[in-house]
């Protein structure tokens, strides 16, 4: 943190935390559009997880720790949350790729 001050600190880890959030809500919404398009959870512990809760409940629960791991290392590590954030917008990119081609291929 040299060279930044405690404000500009707290306005990175802000916007760092909104784009988490929209990331996760991106994350889920994919996801769950995928599986509209005979697509599947590729992460063996959330499809664990959706077969003993469901889809929803397991990516809401997920969702809710992935928070709760943001909101504690956010003041620790804020290099671990942009490399998260970079983590969830290329999975999302690839959800959107299997669906498109999905679509495009007619499934």
């Amino acid at each position: 943190m040299t060279g930044i001050s405690i404000a500009e600190y707290d306005t990175r880890v802000v916007r760092a935390g909104i784009l988490f959030l929209v990331l996760q809500t991106g994350d889920a919404l994919s996801t769950l559009a995928l599986f509209t398009h005979n697509g599947y959870e590729a992460n063996p512990l959330m499809a664990h997880a959706m077969g003993e809760f469901g889809a929803i409940p397991a990516i809401v629960g997920a969702k809710i720790m992935a928070v709760a791991i943001f909101a504690f290392l956010a003041g620790l590590r804020p290099s671990v949350v942009r490399k998260a954030n970079v983590a969830y917008a290329a999975i999302i990119v690839w959800n959107l790729f299997l669906i498109s081609i999905g679509i495009l291929s007619g499934h």
